[in-house]
Order: structure tokens, then C-alpha cells, then sequence
């Protein structure tokens, strides 16, 4: 499959299939984002409030990783600009006010991924020294 083919099937997909069986974008990622927030906040995360652009960014993240176990696999590529092509139309049209700090442990991004479970949604960000080895 060429980048055209690629994108062309997931204009496809997501003009057509998806929309029929789910709805519409919009709809379906603030139903998953009130669906996320209320998870969060159940396990302890405080008062994290996922959206609906959010919901894009993570699920593109969900392909990217396995992208990385599975790169020859055409249908995360497709999928990949399915969610980039909803995210860009659900996202703000103006920068929020504030931004987010989320913190992670590196080694999650390591070869032997293993379950740190550190994984912290912060406060708007503040000028922070990080140490990145």
C-alpha cells in the first residue's frame, strides 16, 4: 500500500463504515471521553476531565504502539490517519488558556515495556527541570 491508498482507505473508513456503525466522531469520542473522565476519576486521578480531541490523540497513541510491535501491519497506518483526520476536526479552534503537565516514567518507552503504573495527570505546567536520561 502507497501513502495514497493509505489515505484514501481511511477516508473511506472513516467517511462511511465507522460513521454508520458508531455515529458520528463528534458524537462517539465525547460518549468514550465521559466514559474515560469518569474511569480517572474513579481510580483516584483526581478531577481529570478528558475530551472529545483527546480521545483522538490517545486512540492515534493506542496505534502508534502497535505500530511499534507490528510496523508491516497496513491497518494500523489506516487507522492512524483515521484518528489524526477526526482529531483535526474535533479539536479546539483556539489554544486553551492553560496547558497540562503529564508526567511518565521513560521506561515505559523502553524495549522490555513493563507496567510502571506511573502514569499522572498534573496541573497546569510550571516551569520544571526534568531530567531525561
Amino acid at each position: 500500500m502507497n501513502r495514497k491508498e493509505c489515505l484514501e482507505t481511511a477516508l473511506e473508513i472513516v467517511m462511511k463504515d465507522r460513521q454508520n456503525d458508531y455515529g458520528t466522531p463528534e458524537s462517539n469520542f465525547a460518549t468514550i471521553a465521559a466514559y474515560w473522565s469518569n474511569y480517572l476519576q474513579s481510580r483516584g486521578f483526581g478531577d481529570v476531565v478528558v475530551a472529545s480531541h483527546d480521545v483522538a490523540a490517545m486512540m492515534a497513541l493506542l496505534k502508534i504502539a502497535r505500530i511499534a510491535s507490528s510496523p508491516a501491519k497496513e491497518d494500523n497506518w489506516v487507522d492512524l490517519a483515521g484518528y489524526a483526520a477526526n482529531g483535526i476536526e474535533i479539536a479546539p479552534k483556539k489554544e486553551p488558556a492553560e496547558t497540562v503537565k503529564v508526567v511518565y516514567e521513560p521506561s515505559i518507552l523502553s524495549r522490555d515495556v513493563k507496567d510502571t503504573g506511573v502514569i499522572r495527570f498534573g496541573t497546569p505546567c510550571e516551569d520544571t527541570d526534568y531530567d531525561a536520561d
